[in-house]
Formats: structure tokens, C-alpha cells, sequence
């Protein structure tokens, strides 16, 4: 008997329909016929066990979602200065045990927040580039909503005004690049190929168009009037793209 479920305990404890089956299975071929009481052991022994290990790691995606989610609503609306993990702690309701499974620090925190503001910018950008069908809108369209994401002041917080103090601007430029840089100068470069722009260098082109949109980022954040220069700086920006454009 603890050959067999040591056997299956090990090989079929992912999949319930097909653990039953072959103790089953195992059990004719063993000369048991008590499948009953094989059942009722491996509910006991395997399938029980199982489940409260589930159970533990579905409480501790629960765990971690909420700390993120009250997380990223005070530094969106307060900034990183002003939170505590004791408040955050206290208000998610969990223990500082269950925070540190989770995060090693408040700054692990909040770099967790930033990724999932800039997979928000991303997704912004994505969705306004797949509306259009040529490159050429595309790359406006995607440029056009990169520059509206930060008219959330929430973004502007986390992406544009905490996140290179917190992170520190080496790892703030690393990230910022990892969603930006490799992706676009990909694009670029079948524009360039396809005879839409004219450049001596797409990486070079990369580096000025990100540089450009993020100094512009940072203006309108700190306009007074950040709907005008939102405006404003799309219109320059189409100015700058349309100089390389060949067709």
C-alpha cells in the first residue's frame, strides 16, 4: 500500500480525475478490491492536503493584490513619502509577517506599484497604435497616447515625479527603457526599411523621440495649464516626426 501511493502521490497529484482513475487502476492490478477505501485514502492523505496548499497560495495572491492595490491608491494620491507600511499594514489587515513574504521593502513596494503603471501606459499606447492601419499613424497614435496617460495625476505621481527619487534615475532610466527603447526602435526600423522615414540611425532616433516625450511629460506636469500644453506638445512633436518623414 505505500509503494502504490507513493507512486501516485507523485505523479498523478495534479490532475484529481486521473489520480482516482488510477488508483483504480492500480489497485486491480494489485489485486485490491476494496477501491473504496483507496479512495477514501488518498481524499485523506493526497487530495486534502493538496487543496489546503492551494488554498494557501490563492491567500497569498489575495494577500499580495490587496497590499498592491492599497498601495498604489496613496501613492497615486498622496506620493511615497506619505505612506507607512505600519498604516498599510494596519488598513489591509494583514500581519508584517505576511508583508515581508511578500515585499522586502517599502521600496520593493513601490517598484512593484511603478511596473504596473508603466504596463497602464503600455496597454494605453497598444490600444490607440491598434486602431490605425498605417505605420505611419500608428506611430503618432502611439505617441499621441503616451503623451495623454500622464494627464492622469496619478501616473504623473507614481511614473513621473516619485518614481525617479525612489528608484533611483539609473534604475528609473533602466525601466523606462525596458518599456520603451527595444520595442520602438523594432518599429522604427521597418519604417525605415519600408522607406517611411529617413534617418542616419534608429537607435539614435530612439533615444532623442523617448527623451524628447519624457522632457515633455514633465513640462505638462508642471503647467499650469496642462490641458493647453498637452495640446501644444503634440504639435510640436508631429513638427519634429514630420522632418524625417519621407512619404
Amino acid at each position: 500500500m505505500v509503494i502504490v501511493f507513493s507512486s501516485f502521490k507523485v505523479n498523478f497529484e495534479q490532475d484529481e480525475e486521473i489520480a482516482k482513475a488510477n488508483i483504480i487502476a492500480i489497485s486491480i492490478a494489485n489485486g485490491l478490491k476494496n477501491h473504496i477505501f483507496l479512495v477514501h485514502t488518498y481524499y485523506r492523505y493526497v487530495l486534502y492536503p493538496m487543496k489546503k496548499r492551494n488554498l494557501k497560495i490563492e491567500q497569498g495572491k489575495t494577500t499580495r493584490n490587496r497590499l498592491l492595490g492599497l498601495a498604489k491608491r496613496i501613492f497615486s494620491d498622496q506620493g511615497y513619502e506619505v505612506l507607512t507600511l505600519d498604516k498599510l499594514i494596519k488598513e489591509a489587515g494583514v500581519t508584517k509577517g505576511a508583508f515581508y513574504h511578500h515585499f522586502s521593502s517599502k521600496k520593493a513596494l513601490f517598484e512593484e506599484v511603478y511596473y504596473q503603471a508603466e504596463d497602464e501606459v503600455a496597454e494605453c499606447i497598444k490600444a490607440a497604435s491598434e486602431q490605425e492601419t498605417l505605420e505611419w499613424d500608428q506611430l503618432l497614435a502611439g505617441c499621441d497616447a503616451y503623451l495623454e496617460a500622464f494627464a492622469d495625476p496619478g501616473l504623473q505621481r507614481i511614473l513621473k515625479i516619485d518614481g525617479p527619487s525612489v528608484l533611483g534615475w539609473e534604475r528609473w532610466c533602466e525601466i523606462d527603457a525596458q518599456y520603451g527603447s527595444d520595442k520602438l526602435e523594432v518599429f522604427l526600423e521597418w519604417m525605415r526599411r519600408d522607406g517611411i522615414i529617413n534617418v542616419t540611425s534608429t537607435k539614435a532616433l530612439v533615444h532623442q523621440l523617448l527623451g524628447a516625450m519624457n522632457e515633455a511629460t514633465f513640462w505638462i506636469i508642471q503647467s499650469e495649464d496642462q490641458e493647453t500644453a498637452l495640446l501644444e506638445s503634440k504639435m510640436v512633436l508631429r513638427q519634429l516626426l514630420d522632418s524625417i518623414r519621407t512619404q
